[in-house]
């Protein structure tokens, strides 16, 4: 099999390339990114890595994709980023009936997770969690206790939020449309790394508190922690949105409520950790799109870890 792995640059990519390599069962893996690999010391592990166009010139992307795929006979595509998952969803059918597997979740699922009003929703209805007070900018008042957090409907990465500190601010600024406006949680910020098999039914998580993080939310300190409430919970979770394969829920939890931020269509930032506690969400999430259970359950330690960057030379300019 061979295998193309998009947005090389992600902070994922490491962990996804070590784990393909070590599965043995891939004869090519090819990556690509916007910038050249030279600047990306994670390219020396690919066997091929090409040059891609923005993922918003979807048309260019699109015949760059195909030409990538016809050119290196590719039979499995991981997307790393929010913004390709939407683009392989909108171009499934092209896929499929190429025979090419996109590891990507249903677009049931993706509807509901890529829209934060469809996921707040989804809140609202689901035990365990507490709902998060949003408002539409048409059903924002002088009454609404401000200030409030305004995320993007179909944000990504954290990118576009920004605070309201009252109404008249709100006026003042043009960025209103398809924004949802939430009340801002005091709490712990708690990632987890999960994983579903639709057809097998069988899940595993790594849950994290992410104490230091980049603006993005990526984060690089972090303490790896058994819960048997976040398991039910991101459980329960992917029974309803009846998840396939490796998806990142983002939580803010203090003493008294569990709130659910994000559920990410796509291995974390952080996937590396959970990789460093002893279970591959990479590999597993691989076999959920091939007829594959996912790896058995773990016993894990708790544990404190920090991602650490350093310099390397990619190349010698002579």
């Amino acid at each position: 099999m061979n295998i193309l792995v998009t947005s090389i640059g992600s902070f994922s990519a490491p962990a996804t390339i070590e784990s393909l390599r070590k599965s043995g069962r891939f004869d090519t893996i090819v990556g690509c990114d916007i910038y050249p690999s030279v600047w990306h010391n994670v390219s020396k592990n690919f066997d091929e890595v090409f040059i891609a166009p923005r993922v918003n010139e979807s048309e260019k992307y699109f015949q760059f994709i195909k030409h990538v795929c016809d050119q290196c006979d590719i039979n499995i595509i991981v997307p790393l980023t929010d913004v390709e998952v939407d683009f392989f969803n909108d171009h499934i059918e092209y896929f499929i009936n190429n025979d090419i597997v996109i590891t990507i979740g249903s677009p049931f699922f993706l509807n509901i997770a890529r829209n934060k009003r469809k996921l707040n929703d989804f809140c609202n209805k689901t035990d365990g969690l507490t709902p998060i007070s949003s408002y539409s900018f048409g059903e924002l008042s002088i009454k609404s206790k401000f200030p409030l957090i305004a995320k993007p409907v179909n944000g990504r990465s954290s990118e576009g939020i920004y605070f309201v500190e009252s109404l008249d601010h709100l006026k003042k600024d043009l960025r209103n449309t398809d924004y949802i406006y939430q009340e801002i949680i005091d709490g712990k910020i708690c990632t987890v790394d999960y994983v579903r098999s639709s057809q097998f039914g069988s899940d595993f998580c790594i849950p994290r508190w992410e104490h230091l993080r980049t603006k993005n939310g990526a984060g690089m300190t972090v303490e790896i922690f058994h819960s048997h409430l976040i398991e039910k919970i991101t459980s329960n979770i992917g029974k309803e949105l009846d998840i396939n394969g490796c998806v990142n829920m983002e939580f803010i939890i203090n003493k008294d409520n569990i709130f659910l931020i994000d559920v990410n269509p796509r291995f974390s930032a952080g996937i590396g950790f959970s990789k460093l506690a002893g279970y591959n969400f990479i590999e597993s999430h691989i076999n959920c799109f091939i007829g594959e259970n996912i790896l058995p359950r773990i016993k894990y330690n708790n544990i404190i870890a920090e991602k650490i960057m350093t310099e390397v030379i990619n190349k010698h300019n002579d």
